[in-house]
């Protein structure tokens, strides 16, 4: 589950007259760029996969050894699964050639603890999707405010002052 403050945080960037959005097709993502926090600006990413997880098929190989016949079965391992998890990230921005890692820069991180990409296929049963959106409510409510936001399906604020507040704690 993501905190109460996080997710707030979240909402409040998402619905602010002010932030910049757009979104990727290819990388399903969805980025929402506020300025004037900071020097630099504050950046929030979250990516809705689609589609079923991508487990890779093993091969299957035979070895002829005299009398006897091997057959043996290549090994998956756990890099070769796609697994469609959803991620939340706000993250500050900074100065152009100044390299400091990712992690100093992040005010938070959250990846859903399931594949939820299988939840937009449409071939899915309806309680299946139901029963995903129970686990990781807070993260579906935010992935839908995201794409009404983007499709400019909702009403703004100026939420600055508000923002302001809860990054600075």
């Amino acid at each position: 589950m993501i905190s109460e403050n996080n997710f707030t945080l979240a909402k409040l960037i998402m619905l602010h007259k002010d932030t910049n959005v757009t979104y990727d097709r290819e990388l399903e993502l969805y980025k929402f760029n506020i300025k004037g926090l900071a020097d630099y600006s504050y950046s929030l990413k979250i990516r809705v996969p689609h589609g079923k997880k991508k487990v890779k098929k093993p091969k299957k190989v035979t070895y002829n050894a005299g009398p006897f016949t091997i057959k043996l079965a290549e090994k998956i391992y756990a890099s070769d699964i796609d697994l469609k998890h959803g991620v939340i990230n706000l993250h500050k921005g900074n100065a152009a050639g100044y390299y400091d890692t990712p992690d100093h820069r992040n005010v938070f991180y959250y990846e859903t603890n399931k594949s939820i990409g299988w939840v937009a296929d449409i071939k899915n049963p309806f309680a299946t999707k139901i029963a995903q959106k129970v686990t990781e409510p807070q993260f579906f409510e935010l992935a839908n405010l995201a794409k009404k936001r983007y499709e400019n399906a909702l009403h703004l604020k100026d939420n600055f002052a508000q923002i302001k507040t809860m990054i600075g704690r």
